[in-house]
C-alpha cells in the first residue's frame, strides 16, 4: 500500500520539488503539504501520514518543536530535508529515518546559465524567461510575477541584478 506522506517546508519551491521527485515514486500514494509547523502538527494529529519529510528551520516552530509538541513516539516515520549539516545527530537522536541535504543553493546557481537563470533570494532562483513582471518595493525588494501569475518576493541582495534586468529586459 502507498506511503500517505507529508512535505512540511516553509519555502513553497522546496515543497514544490520534493513534490515532483515523490510524485514519481510508487510507494507514495497521497502527498500533502504543510506550509509551517503549526500546519504540521495539525495535519499530523487530523490525519497521520505514513511519512514526513520535515524542514528543520522554519520560523516559529521549527521541525524539532514539530516533533517535541506531537512526542517522538508518536511520530511518523520522518526524513529532516534541510540545507544545513548540523542538525544531523539531533535528528538521528529522535529516530529520524534519513536527513536529506538540498545540494547547496549556491551551488546550484553556479551549475546553471547565468543568461537564462537568475537568484533572486537565498532559496529562490527563477528562469528569466518565465518573468511576467518586475515590482520595486520597499528596500531594494521585488515582487516578481512568473507567466503563471506567482509571484515571488526578492531578497534585497539581488536588488542590483534585478535592477539591472528591469532596466534591460532583452
Amino acid at each position: 500500500m502507498p506511503f500517505k506522506t507529508l512535505i512540511v517546508d516553509d519555502e513553497p519551491l522546496a515543497r514544490e520539488g520534493l513534490r515532483m521527485l515523490l510524485s514519481e515514486d510508487a510507494d507514495v500514494g497521497a502527498i500533502e503539504e504543510a506550509k509551517n509547523g503549526r500546519e504540521a502538527i495539525v495535519a499530523i494529529r487530523t490525519t497521520p501520514p505514513d511519512l514526513i519529510f520535515l524542514d528543520v528551520q522554519m520560523p516559529e516552530v521549527d521541525g524539532f518543536a514539530v516533533v517535541r509538541e506531537i512526542g517522538a513516539e508518536r511520530m511518523p516515520a520522518v526524513v529532516f530535508v534541510t540545507a544545513h549539516d548540523r542538525y544531523a545527530l539531533q535528528a538521528f537522536e529522535i529516530n529520524a529515518i534519513d536527513y536529506l541535504l538540498h545540494i547547496a543553493l549556491s551551488a546550484l546557481e553556479k551549475s546553471l546559465d547565468p543568461e537564462t537563470f537568475l537568484r533572486i533570494h537565498r532559496s529562490i532562483i527563477v528562469n528569466v524567461r518565465r518573468i511576467k513582471e518586475l515590482e520595486p518595493v520597499a528596500h531594494g525588494e521585488y515582487i516578481v510575477t512568473l507567466h503563471n501569475d506567482v509571484r515571488l518576493r526578492s531578497g534585497r541582495t539581488y536588488c542590483d541584478k534585478l535592477k539591472a534586468l528591469a532596466d534591460n529586459p532583452f
